[in-house]
């Protein structure tokens, strides 16, 4: 479901001032390093399997289209918290993210990202995306 916001995100040019080509070293966590399950820097539960992702500078609750130049592939997650403490890196991927962009192998890549505005989350999901689903 999320390429095929991507993929309308990409067509319409729906996007904030931060260009694709902004490069981050990313790397990514979660599943067998005890991070599953913690309370995360904006306070929600930190999921391996689902679309979130750590910045350290990126706004917390942002959107950011990410994105693999390498594989071609691509997702759009949310920042839920602070990282990556390795020096030189500048995201760390949830275990979903990292498996749809094709990293999960090599640990570490390479990636371009883009903040995508509430705005444009708003045409795409019809409503507030912060917002439960009642």
């Amino acid at each position: 479901m999320d390429k095929i916001f991507a993929t309308i995100l990409m067509t319409f040019g729906l996007f904030t001032y931060h260009p694709m080509r902004q490069g981050a070293l990313a790397s990514w966590y979660g599943v067998d390093d005890g991070f599953h399950g913690r309370i995360t820097a904006s306070g929600s539960i930190f999921d391996a399997y689902a679309m979130t992702l750590a910045s350290p500078g990126r706004p917390l609750g942002s959107w950011q289209l990410i994105y693999n130049p390498r594989t071609g592939l691509y997702a759009l997650g949310r920042v839920t918290d602070r990282g990556p403490f390795v020096k030189g890196r500048n995201l760390d991927l949830s275990w979903e993210m990292a498996r749809l962009v094709g990293i999960l192998d090599d640990g570490v890549a390479q990636l371009r990202i883009r903040q995508v505005d509430e705005i444009s989350m708003a045409i795409i999901y019809g409503r507030d995306p912060n917002r439960r689903k009642p």
